[in-house]
Order: C-alpha cells, then sequence, then structure tokens
C-alpha cells in the first residue's frame, strides 16, 4: 500500500531538521561570520528550537512518521519586525560573537527590497537531501500558493541567492518574476496571485 505525503500547517519542526534547514538555505549568512560558524550555528539552532512553535508558521511535508521537508511563511509586512526579534535573540545568545556586527552589517546591506508589503513572505523552504526530486517542493509551492489565495494576499514573494540558480529555476517554473536584480547576495522575487 502506498503512503501519501501530508502536508501539516499545525505540526512543529524538530530542531535538528529545522537547523539543517538553516544552514542549507543560507551558507552566505554563515560565511559572513567567518572564524565563528560553529557557535553560530550552535546558537541560530538553540534559537530555532525555542522559537519554531510560536514564531514561525511551518508548513511540514510528511511520510508515515518521518518528515520530508517544511516550508515557513508570513505576511511579508511582518517581515521587519522578524528580523528584529531574530537579531535581538542573536544577540542575547551570543553577546560576544566576535563577528557578530560586522556580519549582520553585511547582511542587511545584501538583502535585494521587494516592492508589496501586501505578500505572503516565503522565507525558507527546505527538503532533506533523500526526499528531493521528488515532486515534494512542488506539493510544498502549491500549498504556499493556495494559503497565499485563501488569506487574501495580492502577491507571493521571497529572496534567494544570487548564485543559487537552481532555486532561481524552480521558483521561476512556478511564475515567479524578478522585482529587483540589482541587489548584491540575494535577489527579490514575486508573483501576483
Amino acid at each position: 500500500m502506498k503512503t501519501e505525503i501530508r502536508l501539516d500547517w499545525s505540526g512543529s519542526v524538530q530542531a535538528s531538521v529545522l537547523c539543517r534547514g538553516i544552514v542549507a538555505a543560507d551558507p552566505d549568512f554563515f560565511r559572513l561570520f567567518a572564524g565563528d560558524e560553529k557557535i553560530l550555528s550552535e546558537t541560530l539552532c538553540a534559537l530555532a528550537a525555542v522559537s519554531a512553535s510560536d514564531y514561525y508558521r511551518p508548513l511540514l511535508a510528511k511520510k508515515d512518521d518521518a518528515m520530508l521537508g517544511f516550508l515557513f511563511a508570513y505576511p511579508l509586512a511582518e517581515m521587519f519586525s522578524r528580523q528584529v526579534q531574530s537579531l535581538r535573540s542573536l544577540v542575547t545568545l551570543s553577546p560576544d560573537l566576535p563577528s557578530l556586527r560586522s556580519g549582520l552589517t553585511e547582511l542587511a546591506k545584501s538583502k535585494g527590497h521587494l516592492r508589496s508589503t501586501e505578500s505572503f513572505y516565503l522565507t525558507r523552504i527546505y527538503l532533506e537531501p533523500w526526499a528531493r526530486g521528488k515532486g515534494i517542493g512542488d506539493l510544498l509551492m502549491e500549498e504556499f500558493q493556495a494559503a497565499g489565495i485563501a488569506r487574501g494576499f495580492s502577491s507571493l514573494s521571497l529572496h534567494v541567492r544570487r548564485e543559487n540558480s537552481l532555486a532561481q529555476c524552480f521558483y521561476e517554473r512556478f511564475g515567479f518574476g524578478y522585482s529587483d536584480k540589482e541587489a548584491s547576495g540575494y535577489l527579490s522575487m514575486e508573483k501576483k496571485i
């Protein structure tokens, strides 16, 4: 009997899987903290474990008891306050991290700007390596779009690393276009719905 993949907005993500997703999705962030990657990774994983249930709204992809991947999304209008909350938590957890200030300054410079604040923002999508290439990412993106429509948003938006051409092609396949190609480090992509 073939087991179906379940999508669930109400579950919680195991801290270890969440941390792998954070590290895999944004390696540039870790490179900014040269020499402190291990400390920063441990700190972010601790932060993710504490805040995952009430900070993010995860969409989980599961088969039986195994988590295959996840997607995080929230209204774009909340992005700034959420980023400030994350940075405050990071500073609280690792106040003596030597490269924290310069790394965060560089990261802030590298983010592109999105046009619409009436947008459902995709902050992170991750699939376990063994679950890739099986259409699970497509299922997550289709549910993300359906949720954006159901919640009354006029567009979907995201940032993607400039050098991540595979992810850019994935998002383009779902109808995303570039809203800002001039930003260094990250590109802004948006789709009207």
